[in-house]
């Protein structure tokens, strides 16, 4: 029961109707701890990209975890290295 109760708390909504999911992660809005702009992720849809995600933010897909469309991971999660900039951002 104790981890049903941990994982209420890792998986909140915010206002966006972004559902945070890294166990832990206390980043809310879009500005960081140190002043910087924050971005929100959707998993990828390829399943070999979506396994590493998952492995990455140590998840284990199941009864207490599931990715909706509303899952999302925060930049702060991210090398800068790793994320690219798309047309119109």
């Amino acid at each position: 029961m104790r981890l049903r109760r941990h994982c209420k708390k890792t998986w909140r909504q915010s206002q966006t109707s972004t559902a945070l999911c890294v166990p832990l992660c206390t980043q809310r809005g879009r500005v960081g701890p140190k002043g910087e702009q924050i971005g929100f992720f959707k998993f990828p849809d390829e399943e070999e990209m979506k396994k590493r995600w998952i492995h990455a933010i140590r998840r284990d897909v199941g009864r207490f975890f599931r990715i909706s469309g509303l899952a999302k991971v925060c930049s702060l999660h991210f090398k800068l290295s790793d994320i690219s900039k798309g047309l119109g951002r």
